[in-house]
This record gives C-alpha cells, structure tokens and sequence, in this order.
C-alpha cells in the first residue's frame, strides 16, 4: 500500500520527514480535486514500475531455473536431478560436454536455483582471448600496471564476489593464471595487476570444458592440482 499524507498544517520539515519515513508524497490542504488525481496517478505508476521490476526479475530466475531447460531424454532427467542435489551448496562444479551442448545454461541453472541467486552471475571464456587480457580481466589492474593502464580498474573476481564466477573453456587458462587461480581457490584472496594489497573473494565456482581434462593432465598441459581444486563435482552433458 502507498501512502499520501494529507494535511493542514504543511510545512518543509514534515514533508521531508514524511518522505523519510516511506510516504509516497505529501499533500497539503487547500487543493483542487486534478491535484489530488495527478498525485494518485504518479504514486500508481511508481507502484506499477516497481510491480514490473519485480515480475521482470522473477521471469529472470524462471529462464534459467532448470525446470525450463528443454530436454525430456533420461539424461537430462539426471542432470536437472543434479542440478537440484548441488545448486544450494558451495561445491565447485566442473561441467564437460562438447561445445553447443549447452554447458552455460546448466552454469546458469545452478547459480538461479541457489542462495547466490540474487548476486551476479560472471561468465568468461578462456579461450576468447589473449593470455594477458585474460588475466587482466579476471584479476584486475592498477592505474599504471601496464601500458595503456590510465585508471585503475576491479576484475571479475571482485564484480563476482558473493555469487558465482563461471570459468568456460578453463582449459585453455595458461599455466601461469592456472597457478594464480589456485591461490584464489586455496585462501579465497588474490591481488590486482599492479598491486601488492591483497583482497578477499567469496564467490561460487563453475567451471566448463570440451576437452578431456585427465589427459591434459597427463600430459602437463594442466595443472593436477587445480584439477582436483574444480572438479569437486562434475556434471556431464
């Protein structure tokens, strides 16, 4: 319910205190009749805007909540299984699947079914772009970091912190951020390029690949122990 105050005896300070206190608008005695309908219409439509904000946020969720993701075959009756087993924990997830298979969706699916729900969801590729960039991003830098560094600016780790950082195609992170990254996942803290002062993250991880990771492993291409780090619990597509 909104509310108008009505009253004889305006002055500025009761408006003010009225607005402070939740009122919606304050009208003082004498007015004409289009007055008072003007103000009404303007408290409905503020009360409708924020009606289809909240509407707005709730299809949100409901587009990505598992229940909409197309798939009836036993399979994905397994994973939207999963999905609800896992969403409201901590647990890092490492999904696997071959590209186009949808592995951002099931990220996504999680984060909108947990406690994290209402935080951000940050998505970035690995493989989109160039090793120096990717750390840049992901960390953050200085004002004066590097070339080009004119001001300083927060990485995706700090925009995460609070809800779930999705870290698609991870296995092509270099070795060099893989050794990083695992500090963040060890002590949840990490610095800015640049930068000596340490910051603390809480955050979420989902990772995603298309390639098979063991074998990488083996191969030195990927580091065992992040490994273990983000495969706490995986979900095949």
């Amino acid at each position: 319910t909104q509310v108008v105050l009505m009253t004889a005896y305006s002055t500025i300070e009761d408006a003010v205190a009225a607005m402070r206190l939740g009122a919606a608008d304050f009208l003082p005695k004498p007015f004409t009749a289009d007055h008072l309908a003007i103000v009404v219409e303007k408290v409905l439509a503020a009360r409708t805007l924020r009606e289809e904000n909240r509407t707005l946020k709730e299809q949100l969720i409901r587009r990505y909540s598992f229940e909409n993701i197309i798939g009836k075959s036993q399979g994905m009756v397994q994973i939207f299984e999963l999905i609800k087993k896992i969403s409201d924990t901590n647990v890092n997830v490492l999904v696997c699947g071959a590209s186009g298979t949808g592995k951002e969706l099931i990220a996504r699916s999680i984060h909108a079914n947990s406690s994290r729900s209402s935080r951000a969801f940050v998505p970035i590729n690995c493989g989109a772009l160039p090793a120096h960039l990717v750390e840049s991003e992901i960390f953050g830098y200085e004002r004066g970091a590097f070339t080009g560094a004119a001001h300083a600016k927060p990485g995706l780790l700090e925009t995460a912190d609070g809800g779930t950082f999705f870290l698609d195609e991870i296995s092509e992170l270099p070795m060099p951020l893989q050794v990083k990254f695992l500090r963040v996942l060890q002590d949840g803290k990490f610095r800015r390029l640049g930068s000596n002062q340490e910051r603390e993250v809480d955050l979420r991880l989902i990772c995603a690949t298309n390639q098979p990771l063991e074998e990488r492993v083996e191969a030195n291409q990927f580091r065992e122990d992040l490994y273990y780090r983000i495969n706490t619990f995986t979900i095949q597509i």
